[in-house]
């Protein structure tokens, strides 16, 4: 699977974007008060990193099975944080 320069520009982006937005959580020390957020950026990130690894030395099987099983947790975790106390 290849990708070209614009891909990688945005997958790149998104990833820059989740580490900015961790460090501000880390520096400010805000992850006391949102550690479910903190958690779903920290999933997001090693998605990331997990599904780039994937396509660079997988095949489309290993990333669609790996894309569908972080998608769950990924369900689960926004689940869990958009949970309105009842």
């Amino acid at each position: 699977m290849q990708l070209t320069g614009l891909d990688l520009l945005f997958w790149a982006a998104g990833l820059g974007a989740h580490l900015m937005l961790l460090c501000v959580l880390l520096i400010r020390r805000r992850f006391r008060d949102f550690p479910i957020f903190t958690l779903f950026i920290l999933s997001n990130i090693g998605r990331t990193v997990a599904l780039f690894l994937v396509q660079l030395y997988g095949n489309k099987t290993s990333y669609f099975y790996t894309y569908w099983s972080l998608a769950i947790l990924d369900t689960v975790l926004r689940d869990i944080q958009f949970r309105r106390p009842e």
